[in-house]
């Protein structure tokens, strides 16, 4: 149940999950703690489950400590700061730790203290980003300039011994630089690169969960757009009445959408089931969280070109544009998936498939429709299949389908 609920997590934040359970005994005499103050390099929530626990949290001395890439070594009470608050947590309450600030927690003679905090955004920073993207930059630039692959000067330690920065390293530190700047800022490979740095959360994530497999309603069907040619335009009778609608409820609370909807009420039964009861619309929670492992039951159907088809979760698969080795190859892709992920953190290899190069379109407009069905034959028109392709396309859907990545109607 706790995988669930961190798939739950995942889908939400779009980011690896981590999960880590405490349990601090009462003091014997004045208070107990099990860690020193400090902060951690990733965004917590703290959820209280049995006992209670009074923690202070304080910001970091200056501001150039905030945002910290890696966690901090333990405060000692002379040199930790004030905190800006600090409370009493107790069974049932939810604390947000984000990363950077510094907190600690203790108990006291009166009860014990257990609770778990989820986390993510573990590395997932634009500075580790762009590390990424210099390092393959520089690799490309490697692959296609001789001049950069030339040795540097031999008197190199000479020149530098000097006062005065030498004219020829000057001139040809800043031309591999302007080089650098202008591949890493490239909008295809930005694209390539970011990509492959989500590699790692795709191998790190939870298997993830068929929200949808029993709604029933407007998720259920299919894309009217793309199947009926009803997609609206700007200028139409239904804009001009959303646009009313917009301006009577400005001041109102947005409602929740479908999608939103389903969050909620599948949360609501992976915590009731942690509690080992029933969701508060006295549903068994043993047939709702059965929900999500309907679909993993069934054998997929073999598919057609007038199945609907949508992809599992919105983040079960990754398309990736490959490295190429050498400047000679050609861009190859591969779908990177996480449906045949375990519980435990990377016990597998990272999953993926090579992906011919007429798929790559189509399968990036199949993830866009997510969660609605879409049929496989408006997808291979609406992508440029070409028809001598769509039967290879079809069997290469029936594959995702064997690996869950896609579910089918």
């Amino acid at each position: 149940e706790l995988s669930k609920v961190m798939s739950l997590y995942e889908h939400v934040f779009s980011s690896g999950a981590g999960l880590n359970c405490y349990l601090t005994p009462k003091a014997d005499k004045g208070v107990s703690q099990g860690f020193a103050p400090h902060w951690d390099d990733i965004e917590a929530f703290l959820l209280q489950l049995e006992g209670e626990k009074y923690w202070k949290i304080a910001f970091p001395h200056n501001d150039s400590e905030m945002f910290p890439l890696v966690s901090s070594a333990d405060y000692t009470n002379k040199n930790v700061p004030e905190p800006f608050w600090e409370g009493l947590i107790e069974g049932g309450d939810l604390l947000y730790l984000p990363r950077g600030i510094i907190h600690h927690g203790t108990t006291s003679e009166r009860t014990y203290s257990s609770h778990v905090t989820f986390s993510n955004g573990y590395a997932q920073t634009w500075s580790h980003l762009l590390d990424q993207g210099a390092r393959e930059a520089i690799t490309k630039i490697r692959q296609n300039d001789t001049d950069i692959r030339k040795n540097i000067p031999y008197n190199l330690i000479e020149r530098l011994n000097k006062d005065k920065l030498d004219d020829e390293v000057k001139e040809n530190v800043t031309k591999f630089a302007k080089k650098l700047h202008d591949t890493l800022i490239d909008p295809e490979f930005i694209q390539e690169y970011s990509t492959r740095f989500l590699r790692k959360f795709i191998h790190s994530m939870q298997p993830p969960q068929n929200i949808f497999s029993n709604l029933g309603n407007e998720f259920e069907q299919v894309d009217e757009g793309a199947t009926n040619g009803t997609e609206r335009t700007e200028g139409s009778d239904s804009d001009e009445e959303d646009g009313d609608e917009e301006e009577k409820d400005n001041d109102e609370v947005e409602e929740l959408n479908e999608e939103e909807k389903a969050l909620f009420a599948a949360a609501e039964r992976q915590m009731a089931a942690l509690k080992g009861g029933s969701s508060s619309k006295g549903e068994v929670v043993e047939e709702a969280a059965g929900e999500f492992d309907a679909q993993e039951e069934e054998e997929p159907m073999a598919l057609t070109a007038n199945d609907q088809i949508r992809v599992l979760s919105r983040h079960c698969f990754l398309i990736s544009a490959n490295m190429p080795a050498s400047a000679l190859e050609e861009r190859s892709y591969s779908l990177c998936y996480s449906t045949q992920n375990t519980e435990t953190f990377q016990e597998v290899e990272l999953q993926e498939l090579e992906i011919p190069q007429p798929f790559v379109r189509p399968l990036r407009k199949l993830a866009e429709k997510y969660p609605r069905y879409c049929k496989i034959e408006e997808l291979c028109k609406t992508s440029g299949v070409h028809t001598k392709d769509k039967e290879d396309f079809i069997e290469y859907l029936q594959q995702l389908a064997y690996l869950q990545i896609v579910v089918a109607k």
